[in-house]
């Protein structure tokens, strides 16, 4: 399960899919090497986004 606190480098080994939600929600950076070693709600909070509705998108993903 994806939460808050998840690092997007985990994401892009685990789940590649997620950056269909962060280009979704306008999170464009995310695919950078900086961003990796950011969590969600990091890049969340600095797009805007709220970082609750990124966590319900991905883990859409997986079920």
């Amino acid at each position: 399960m994806v939460t808050k606190k998840t690092l997007i480098i985990d994401l892009d080994k685990n789940l590649p899919q997620s950056n269909i939600v962060f280009e979704k929600l306008g999170m464009g950076y995310t695919g950078t090497m900086i961003a990796f070693f950011n969590t969600i709600e990091e890049s969340a909070n600095f797009y805007g986004v709220d970082p609750d509705k990124v966590v319900i998108e991905i883990n859409q993903l997986i079920k």
